[in-house]
Parts: structure tokens; C-alpha cells; sequence
């Protein structure tokens, strides 16, 4: 049931929009990820000998590549993440970065097999303290392997960090904001969700914006709380206006009492400053009397001031 009511339609709108941005983030998030899952199956299809990426790429990292040891490496460096090894080859002699247990898989294929083959994404070596140590060891670019296992989620979070990070993000965040603005919009829905919206748009119901309910012809409507309640008028035993202090602020309420003696708050707002004087009151009184409420006013209502004693 889509209301037609502009007082409704206006409570639920900012869901309708929260809803709709969260499935625009969440698509963007899917597009990217999913690009990066095709860029890393490309990848993981042209994983490349080391000593090629080196030779023919003028940025070598962030490549897939290989190489095929015949030795156990040789710890050279360490920092709080992972070990930098020395991993020597038919050929030459490059570096790769591996957790410990990476370590001990890779030495126990050596000592078995002879030879193991180390895959993974091409990097940078940043750490100024490991470039010194390992500089003595090798002459071409500062460039090592992180190994891993060619997984999708490895090599896309290794050579597309942006499609992982960012991407899942926005996939996380455009669930969260679909799920809480679709459950907000649920709580509009009403059995009498046509009655209701029609009595509403009717010339004789009655809309108080402070307090942001609708009387209708049957119904007490209101929207507080991110919700639509509609009481049967005819179970409206009384209204109840009071207020409360929160620091600087005068919280106002509205509290309906049914037949049955339950206690429905129906509107709560915050005020820097309310007030209400004995006209307002009276024609309150006036229009739930008509419907056979009755209206408890605990505000104390303003004085007005007679021209007469002004100086």
C-alpha cells in the first residue's frame, strides 16, 4: 500500500531514499568486486616466471608470478607481519615474503620433492631496514613475491585492493541500509492501510503538527516513532499531555489511555521551548470531547498579559 497522505508519505520518504541509496551501493559494490574477481582469474590464467615479469615489465609489480626452488630459503629479515626469505633458483637468487607456516610447508616440499614452487604477487619492498640487509643478496629492483596460493580472495586482495576493500565495504553497507529502511518501511504497513489513508486525505480530519497525529472519523493516527499507529477512536478512553525535562530541553507528550487501560505513547517531541495558553487547551478539550476523549492537560498554560497593566 503506497500513501497518498503528504503527512505519511513524508515520514517514510527518508526510508524510500535510504532504501533506494543502499541498493545503489550495494550494486557499485557487486560491479566491483566482480571485476575484480574476472581481472584476478586473468591473472591467475598468465602467471608468469619471475625472471620474466622482471625482464619485461616496466612496473613488475603487482604481477602473478612463480618461481621454482631447489633449496630451502634463507630467513634474511623479519618485520611483525612476515618473514623476507632468500629463495635461490637454477638461475638466480630472488626475494619472497611468507608467513611462518608458509615457511614450514614450503621447506618440507624442498626436503621431500627436491624442489617446490613458490607463487604469488609481485611487490615493492618498502622497509628501508630490509632493503639494506637484502640488497647484499640481490642486484635488480627491489621486487619479492608475497606468497600465496593463487586463491581468488589472495590475489584479489593483493592486486586489487581497491575492488576488495572498497567494493565489500559498499556491499556491507548497502545490505545494512536496504535491510534497516525496508524493516522501517514495514512498519507503515497497516491491515487498514486504504481506510486509513483515505480518512485522512477527507476535509474533516483534523492534522496537529506539533504533535504529528491525525483525528479522523475513526481513527487516531500517528507516525511516532517510525511507525504508523492507528487506534480505533471508539477504544480511546483519554489523552494525557505532559512534559518532562531533559537538560535544556522540555520533552512533550502525548499519552493515549484505551478501554482495555493500556498506555499508548502517540507523540514525543523535544522543545527548546513550549508552551500552551488557555485557548489552545480549550479547543483541544473541545475537539476529543466531541469524540468522546477525554483531554488531560498537565502543562500549566500561560498567562496572558492584560493590555491594561502594561506600563
Amino acid at each position: 500500500m503506497k500513501y497518498t497522505n503528504k503527512h505519511i508519505k513524508e515520514e517514510y520518504k527518508l526510508n524510500q531514499i535510504g532504501r533506494t541509496i543502499g541498493m545503489i551501493l550495494l550494486m557499485i559494490g557487486i560491479f566491483l568486486v566482480g571485476f575484480g574477481l574476472i581481472q584476478t582469474k586473468r591473472k591467475m590464467d598468465h602467471a608468469r616466471p619471475f625472471e620474466q615479469v622482471l625482464q619485461e615489465e616496466s612496473n613488475p609489480a603487482n604481477q602473478t608470478a612463480y618461481i621454482d626452488i631447489i633449496r630451502v630459503p634463507e630467513k634474511l629479515a623479519e618485520n611483525k607481519y612476515e618473514g623476507y626469505y632468500l629463495v635461490t633458483t637454477v638461475e638466480e637468487s630472488y626475494i619472497v615474503e611468507m608467513q611462518p607456516e608458509q615457511f614450514v610447508d614450503l621447506k618440507q616440499r624442498v626436503e621431500e620433492n627436491g624442489t617446490a614452487r613458490v607463487e604469488g604477487m609481485t611487490k615493492v619492498v618498502i622497509d628501508e631496514n630490509v632493503k639494506t640487509i637484502v640488497s647484499a643478496y640481490i642486484n635488480h629492483k627491489f621486487i619479492a613475491i608475497r606468497m600465496t596460493k593463487l586463491t581468488y580472495g589472495k590475489i584479489l586482495k593483493e592486486g586489487y585492493l581497491a575492488n576488495l576493500d572498497i567494493g565489500g565495504i559498499l556491499i556491507l553497507i548497502g545490505i545494512s541500509m536496504v535491510f534497516i529502511h525496508v524493516r522501517a518501511i514495514k512498519k507503515y504497513r497497516h491491515p487498514l492501510a486504504e481506510q486509513i489513508d483515505e480518512e485522512c486525505n477527507q476535509p474533516e480530519a483534523l492534522w496537529f503538527n506539533d504533535f504529528r497525529i491525525y483525528l479522523t472519523k475513526s481513527f487516531l493516527v500517528s507516525v511516532y516513532g517510525g511507525k504508523l499507529t492507528a487506534l480505533d477512536l471508539a477504544k480511546v478512553q483519554k489523552t494525557r499531555l505532559f512534559e518532562t525535562v531533559k537538560g535544556s530541553l522540555s520533552v512533550i507528550t502525548l499519552e493515549v489511555t484505551t478501554t482495555d487501560q493500556e498506555k499508548i505513547t502517540v507523540s514525543e517531541n523535544e522543545w527548546p521551548f513550549f508552551t500552551m495558553n488557555e485557548e489552545e487547551i480549550t479547543y483541544l478539550t473541545d475537539v476529543f470531547g466531541k469524540r468522546n476523549i477525554e483531554f488531560v492537560c498537565e502543562i500549566q498554560p500561560d498567562e496572558e498579559i492584560d493590555e491594561d497593566e502594561e506600563f
